[in-house]
């Protein structure tokens, strides 16, 4: 048994990257020490391993979180869902299994804090590696507590999300805020029109359409550099 640690707190993310360096298996799992996760449920996350090259345990049984916490994970999961066109129905837990291999490729773009789970998990799904769920049970925390922020790491969390996303398919972004400015500029120029009553070409509907353009182009190039 190895035991390794940080001279000063550097943060989970970093606790992470040393430990899956440090590891010497082919699989590592990681696992919050606050006794909401039972060790006996790492059976049945590293059977899956392979053919998938990670496997979250999912909150799903019996989870009796706050329901601020709960909404917050309801929006995370929905929003990375439609962004990485993948199903994701537990997108920061911190209870994972996965194939060290390829989990020392992404240690670069592993965050210092608490945006690990979702760094893993985006990066796996959008660099086409086998991702899967398992229902776990989550018990009540056995000591400390939380020091997630709502707000401010919740911000992180999108972040991540929309870097992780940029970063493998940024025409998921592009493609639907180009749209919008289009639309912006087409209610411009109605507006226009009726206000004006007559054929005129608005200023703030040349903005959006130029601005529609600009980012559909933006959008190309990156997708050009992203593949």
């Amino acid at each position: 048994m190895r035991a390794a640690r940080h001279l000063t707190n550097r943060g989970n993310g970093a606790a992470l990257r040393t430990g899956i360096r440090l590891a010497e298996g082919e699989v590592v799992v990681c696992m919050d020490a606050d006794g909401q996760h039972s060790p006996a449920d790492i059976l049945q996350l590293v059977d899956h391993i392979p053919p998938y090259d990670l496997v979250i345990g999912a909150r799903t049984l019996n989870y009796k979180g706050s329901w601020n916490r709960g909404a917050a994970n309801w929006f995370f999961n929905t929003f990375a869902t439609w962004l990485s066109r993948t199903r994701i129905e537990d997108l920061t837990s911190g209870f994972r299994a996965m194939r060290r291999s390829v989990a020392l490729h992404f240690l670069p773009l592993f965050p210092a804090g608490f945006s690990a789970p979702t760094t893993t998990t985006l990066a796996f799904l959008k660099a086409g590696y086998n991702v899967t769920f398992v229902p776990i049970h989550v018990r009540q925390r056995g000591a400390g507590r939380s020091k997630i922020r709502l707000w401010e790491d919740g911000a992180r969390f999108v972040t991540i999300i929309l870097r992780m996303v940029m970063l493998y398919d940024p025409l998921r972004i592009f493609l639907p805020v180009g749209v919008a400015l289009a639309v912006l500029g087409v209610a411009a120029e109605a507006a226009g029109l009726i206000h004006a009553r007559r054929l005129v070409l608005a200023n703030s509907a040349v903005f959006f359409f130029i601005a529609a353009l600009l980012t559909w182009l933006l959008g190309l190039i990156s997708d050009q550099v992203s593949s």
